[in-house]
């Protein structure tokens, strides 16, 4: 059932879901709506739909972690810039 076609997929789902976590959350969840309804629509096997909505669903898990991460980075980064600027430093 894993043909190269089936692999080559996959890899572009998971590079379309990557691209989209690049410019936000609200895209994020955008394009990964869209994939899943598209896998819904499309694919005919039950396991090659269990895969690709495993690697979507997995992949824009990731990225949304990834974007949470850098907001509580960012928004650290600016309390502790307010207390060197509170303090004198």
């Amino acid at each position: 059932m894993l043909t190269h076609g089936v692999v080559l997929t996959q890899l572009l789902l998971v590079v379309t879901v990557w691209f989209a976590g690049k410019f936000g959350k609200k895209p994020l969840v955008f394009v990964t709506i869209v994939l899943l309804f598209f896998s819904l629509i499309h694919v005919m096997t039950p396991d090659v739909f269990v895969l690709q909505m495993t690697v979507v669903v997995t992949t824009a898990a990731v990225q949304y972690h990834k974007i949470r991460e850098q907001e509580v980075g960012e928004m650290l980064t600016t309390f502790r810039n307010l207390l060197d600027r509170l303090s004198g430093r």
